[in-house]
């Protein structure tokens, strides 16, 4: 296999996938990635799909990459998608996936699991964290906690619950995070975008945490005091967020050019369908 990345077929005709000065190294036959994890020498793949789960790789040899060991989801319905490593310390989401059979309203085991891979070849579970409806999606986490997008009862969509996991086998909740009209228990009206209106996962940087918020926009929480996270900005809603809330009526908000030569649609260069302000 050739060291350097293969040309695509461009408008121009063949033009470079990825900077020149990027190398090849291998290629292994995994299950799809929905993230993959560098810590040192080793690398951590939550697979996207179940019945795959986690499989963590010393690469060490990043010629010769080698499987540790995997992790498979615990209930059938489950997917664990995502990964992240402090130290010795693993946690995986625990989601529901739709597919055969599967019935959300019957699934119980929607949470996070957090693991003891001090010896990587044998993961050990410390302790399931179980919290509502489908459970967990993405997160990060530090030494100290785990920021969790999951849903939770009495709430629309998934919100921000924060962790304290200094002794991961007692983790605690030490606080929540979330938009208005998600809180349907406390009073609040259901936002029209319904459970589109969401947090999709916030990662913190300082005091700080920059939230992905799906259709909602972006919001940056102050977590300088950590049991009262509080919105300190917001970007309510992009043309881009807007315009795919149309998308029911307009399937796709954007078209793609099509190459000149050949009329295949480009892989850049997206134009908008949608009027400017929408």
């Amino acid at each position: 296999m050739s060291e350097i990345l293969p040309t695509a077929e461009g408008d121009s005709g063949p033009v470079p996938r990825a900077s020149s000065n990027i190398r090849h190294l291998c290629r292994m036959e995994l299950e799809g990635g929905g993230q993959i994890v560098m810590d040192g020498k080793y690398a951590y793949v939550g697979h996207q799909h179940r019945p795959h789960g986690t499989t963590i790789l010393d690469v060490s040899d990043p010629y010769k990459p080698k499987i540790l060991s995997t992790l498979t989801p615990n209930h059938p319905w489950s997917h664990s998608h995502k990964a992240r490593v402090v130290g010795d310390l693993m946690v995986v989401n625990s989601e529901f996936e739709r597919g055969p059979g599967a019935r959300v309203s019957e699934y119980p085991d929607g949470g996070f699991r957090i693991y003891d891979v001090k010896d990587r070849s044998n993961p050990k579970l410390i302790k399931f964290v179980k919290t509502h409806g489908k459970g967990v999606h993405r997160f990060h986490m530090d030494e100290s906690y785990a920021y969790i997008s999951t849903e939770m009862e009495g709430f629309v969509g998934n919100i921000l619950v924060i962790y304290d996991i200094r002794i991961p086998s007692k983790p605690v909740e030490v606080s929540r995070w979330w938009m208005e009209g998600q809180n349907v228990a406390g009073g609040e009206t259901p936002s029209p975008k319904h459970a589109e209106h969401r947090l999709h996962h916030g990662m913190r940087c300082g005091s700080e945490i920059y939230a992905g918020c799906w259709m909602s926009g972006v919001s940056i929480i102050d977590v300088s005091d950590i049991n009262a996270p509080r919105t300190h900005a917001r970007s309510r809603r992009t043309r881009f967020s807007r315009c795919r809330i149309r998308s029911a009526a307009n399937p796709s908000p954007y078209r793609r050019k099509k190459n000149a030569r050949t009329g295949a649609p480009t892989r850049a260069s997206l134009t908008r369908r949608c009027a400017p302000g929408t």
